[in-house]
């Protein structure tokens, strides 16, 4: 398995932080819970590997353990220019999480990556 493949699996030591964030309802200037910072930190992560970041473009599907964003499946799409997350899940917990954080998660996303794109988040 690839090492930013298995950065997307946590083990229970690191979710033990992790789980003791809880989803309240917050504003869009809420922190970014450490769930979806440990997302955005892989991500990251595999988009400046250097094959990933020379290349034309990758397409990469990974559904989620129940235990990172429960019912969730992450398409990303990279290119030069931009990067489009769309997160497609079942479950309510999770939606609301990616949708209060939407924001920092993209915010985050910028300060991270090696290249300056354009970053889409899609919910659905």
């Amino acid at each position: 398995m690839p090492e930013w493949a298995s950065a997307l699996m946590p083990t229970s030591a690191t979710l033990d932080t992790l789980l003791a964030d809880a989803i309240p309802a917050v504003g869009a200037d809420a922190p970014l819970p450490g769930l979806l910072a440990s997302v955005a930190h892989t991500i990251a992560g595999f988009c400046n590997e250097r094959a990933v970041d020379d290349s034309e473009g990758w397409n990469v599907r990974i559904p989620l353990r129940p235990d990172v964003l429960e019912g969730t499946t992450l398409e990303l799409a990279i290119s030069s220019y931009w990067l489009q997350l769309r997160f497609l899940t079942t479950e309510p917990r999770s939606r609301r999480l990616i949708s209060q954080h939407e924001d920092a998660l993209c915010g985050l996303l910028t300060g991270l990556l090696n290249r300056q794109r354009d970053i889409s988040i899609v919910i659905q």
